[in-house]
C-alpha cells in the first residue's frame, strides 16, 4: 500500500516544464532570428527614419521615410537601398504605397505623392494645419 503524498503546485509546474523540455529537445532549439545592418547611400546614411513599408503583395519593394525629407528605397527586399530626398527637407512620419509605383508619405512637413516608385515626389498638401497630420493610408 502506498501512502498519499502532498505535492506542491510549484513541483507540478516544474515536472510539467521538465516533461515539455524533454519532449521537445530544448526550449532553445528553434532558430533565433538575426538582423543585418542596412547599408544606405551616403546622402541619407546619417538620417533618422520613422516609418518603413513593404508591399504586402511583393515584399521585394520597400520604402522608409524620416527627417529632412529622406526616403530610402529597395527593390530587392532590403539588400540594396537607394536614396530619394524631398526638397525643402520635410519631417516625414509615415509612408504607404498602393503598388510598386504609386505611394504617399506624410507628416508635419506635408503630404507627398510619387508615381515613379519614390524617385520623385509632388507636394499634394491641401491642409491648413499640418501639425495635426500623422500617418497615411491609401487604397488607390
Amino acid at each position: 500500500m502506498f501512502a498519499a503524498q502532498k505535492i506542491s503546485s510549484k513541483k507540478i509546474i516544474g515536472y510539467m516544464l521538465f516533461a515539455y523540455v524533454l519532449g521537445t529537445g530544448s526550449i532553445y532549439s528553434q532558430k533565433i532570428p538575426s538582423w543585418d545592418k542596412a547599408v544606405l547611400p551616403q546622402s541619407i546614411a546619417n538620417g533618422y527614419f520613422l516609418d518603413v513599408f513593404f508591399l504586402p503583395t511583393n515584399q521585394q519593394f520597400g520604402w522608409a521615410c524620416g527627417f529632412d525629407g529622406h526616403i530610402a528605397i529597395t527593390t530587392d527586399g532590403g539588400n540594396v537601398w537607394n536614396a530619394s530626398i524631398i526638397q525643402g527637407k520635410p519631417f516625414l512620419e509615415s509612408i504607404h504605397f498602393v503598388d510598386s509605383m504609386h505611394g504617399f508619405t506624410s507628416g508635419p512637413g506635408g503630404v507627398y505623392r510619387t508615381i515613379d516608385g519614390g524617385i520623385s515626389w509632388t507636394n499634394i498638401t491641401s491642409f491648413i494645419n499640418m501639425s495635426q497630420i500623422w500617418g497615411c493610408y491609401f487604397v488607390d
